[in-house]
């Protein structure tokens, strides 16, 4: 279930409007991580860790 991204949370207004981060684990378990937050720091600035980053969907087409 988790070897393919999930564009419903993408696709959410939180992290498209709100700029939240929302974050899967190999467990299954999904976080949610405020901007301001040192976890989103850590996420978004360390790109060897193993994290792939994102960008949440638009809401349009262009």
């Amino acid at each position: 279930m988790f070897s393919k991204s999930h564009p419903c949370l993408r696709a959410s207004m939180l992290p498209k409007r709100y700029g939240w981060g929302v974050h899967f684990n190999a467990e299954g378990k999904i976080a949610l991580y405020a901007k301001e937050s040192p976890e989103y720091d850590h996420f978004t600035s360390h790109e060897d860790a193993g994290v792939k980053l994102l960008n949440a969907m638009r809401s349009k087409r262009s």
